[in-house]
């Protein structure tokens, strides 16, 4: 199985978590309680990611081609290396006018 899939599935059960999650806590605010009386919070745990099966609640969402999606923002992404490197050079100088500024502001006050 690659790295890809296991990602998802992991965020899909991690998502089914949080929607049971959601739900008891809407249940619970739906229910009018007692003062006095204890809230209990027990959920199921999700099931394995090897058995998928959507919560009746949510309706089936229709598959999204993530290769397409991956090529329509790659471009917006992608660093340039000339951006990059003057980035590290601007960077770069800057620390070194500070450092400069630090050396010279001591230097002024301390030992002149």
């Amino acid at each position: 199985m690659n790295e890809r899939l296991q990602h998802l599935q992991r965020q899909h059960v991690l998502l089914r978590e949080h929607l049971a999650w959601i739900e008891t806590e809407i249940a619970k605010e739906a229910v009018p309680t007692e003062i006095n009386a204890p809230r209990v919070t027990a959920w199921a745990p999700a099931p394995p990611p090897s058995a998928p099966a959507p919560t009746p609640s949510m309706p089936a969402a229709e598959p999204i081609d993530a290769d397409a999606l991956i090529e329509r923002y790659a471009d917006t992404e992608r660093q340039r290396p000339a951006d990059v490197r003057r980035g590290c050079l601007l960077t770069f100088a800057g620390l070194m006018a500070l450092i400069t500024i630090v050396i010279l502001g001591v230097w002024w006050l301390r030992y002149r």
